[in-house]
């Protein structure tokens, strides 16, 4: 008995789906853990106090390298009010765009693959920032995979 033989049409068709189920699973499982960190933070009263803690902390920690000590020095610490606010905010935003990203994809939206590009870019810019200030916890380098791998096949998904 022979193999049954499949397409290439029905091949890529197949792959395409593929890509899509995984697209799906790994930009929820970042909107969840991204809507889950602004949660916590929120919660906790996350505010412009701890905002002070990491950039004093950045600026007397030798991993921490000489140029995001002062962004930390001269831009975090006198903002700390704005940023207090903005990073809950910005991580309930990631959340939600991830989410919108499976959405898109499923919806096979013509915007899908910029949307992806722009949420994952952002995902992968944020997480870094949280690294060079040395606030790493354990998710924070799997989001950096998870975002980054969204973020370099974005293209191949379409659009």
């Amino acid at each position: 008995m022979t193999p049954p033989v499949l397409s290439p049409s029905r091949t890529a068709s197949r792959r395409r789906r593929g890509a899509t189920v995984l697209t799906g699973v790994v930009g929820l499982t970042l909107g969840v853990l991204w809507i889950r960190e602004s949660a916590i933070k929120y919660h906790a009263g996350f505010g412009a106090a701890d905002i002070h803690l990491v950039a004093d902390g950045a600026a007397q920690n030798s991993r921490v390298p000489g140029f995001f000590q002062e962004f930390c020095a001269h831009i975090l610490g006198p903002n700390a009010g704005l940023f207090g606010y903005a990073m809950p905010a910005l991580e309930m935003g990631l959340g939600v765009g991830f989410i919108a990203v499976i959405i898109a994809a499923l919806a096979d939206s013509q915007w899908s693959a910029v949307l992806t590009r722009l949420v994952a870019g952002g995902s992968v810019f944020t997480l870094m920032t949280y690294w060079l200030s040395d606030q790493l916890i354990w998710e924070y380098p799997i989001m950096v995979l998870l975002s980054a791998c969204l973020l370099a096949t974005a293209s191949s998904r379409g659009t």
